[in-house]
């Protein structure tokens, strides 16, 4: 497993949005940010896995990932595919407020920002003439990474009026084998868990789920269950009183210096500390 913290805490620097474009490979590794993240692509193929799912990724398709939602995305971008993408990241309370006066876009932004709704993803490929518009159209007239809040809405606003409201463009996930184990996984979590009760419970042999895990998502089902638990851990972590051997306990480790030991290599934090800090910053 990549010694890479979970949590990415993008710098916003009381901004409502960063607005960038990238080429670089994405980092292949599980992880999730305090804020609102939009994806699109207009370059590559590959993978998303969110919501114990995975989708594919290709270019005129564009993710939403609610704040503090664990994705992974993989995509290796080539000579001949190269892997380029917009990415948008939003603070849901500035733009929430700004959008009051437009009751329907209100609506479906304060539907894809909450922390408690799904990942969303979209083809939105016969719009892709339109999309390269508004995004060369908002760098046109803003220099700078201090977007006006004005101009942040109209960008917002114009996404927002090709989403969808009906489920027809919203992206099926891949039925493969790898979602059923990550959906047994979600249920199960808690559990003791072991490769041959997984394939057990799903009716393969350990070696063929373990190699079909690695083929489809890039990562092994050990570090799917232990990034599942941490997850889980956080939420817990922020919204109980329960003691670090209980949150441990509650999502499935038995030994607490091991999750411990586990959350601080994928945190930076130990749970006491991240607990403290995430505090701190409920309170300012």
């Amino acid at each position: 497993m990549k010694n890479n913290s979970l949590f990415e805490h993008i710098n916003l620097n009381h901004c409502s949005m960063v607005f960038r474009h990238r080429d670089t490979p994405m980092a292949n590794y599980y992880h999730w940010h305090q804020c609102l993240e939009i994806i699109y692509i207009s370059n590559g193929y590959g993978l998303v896995i969110v919501d114990n799912q995975q989708y594919t990724a290709k270019p005129g398709r564009i993710f939403i990932f609610p704040p503090f939602k664990l994705h992974k995305i993989q995509i290796e971008g080539n000579q001949k595919h190269p892997y380029n993408r917009t990415i948008i990241h939003l603070d849901q309370i500035q733009i929430l407020n700004a959008l009051t006066p437009f009751p329907r876009i209100h609506k479906i932004f304060n539907f894809i920002s909450s922390d408690l709704s799904q990942a969303q993803a979209y083809d939105l490929s016969d719009n892709t003439e339109y999309i390269k518009a508004i995004f060369k159209n908002f760098e046109s007239v803003n220099n700078g990474t201090d977007y006006p809040l004005n101009e942040v809405i109209i960008l917002i606003m114009q996404i927002m009026n090709i989403i969808p409201e009906s489920t027809e463009k919203f992206i099926k996930n891949d039925s493969s084998i790898s979602t059923r184990i990550m959906n047994w996984i979600g249920e199960h979590y808690s559990e003791r868990l072991t490769l041959e009760l997984i394939s057990r419970e799903l009716g393969y042999s350990p070696n063929y789920i373990s190699k079909i895990f690695k083929n489809q998502t890039g990562g092994t089902i050990q570090e799917y269950i232990i990034c599942s638990r941490i997850k889980h851990s956080c939420d817990l972590l922020q919204t109980t009183d329960l003691t670090i051997s209980q949150v441990a306990e509650t999502v499935g480790f038995r030994d607490v210096t091991y999750f411990i030991t586990r959350f601080k290599k994928l945190m930076i934090h130990t749970p006491f500390q991240y607990k403290k800090n995430t505090q701190k910053m409920l309170n300012s």
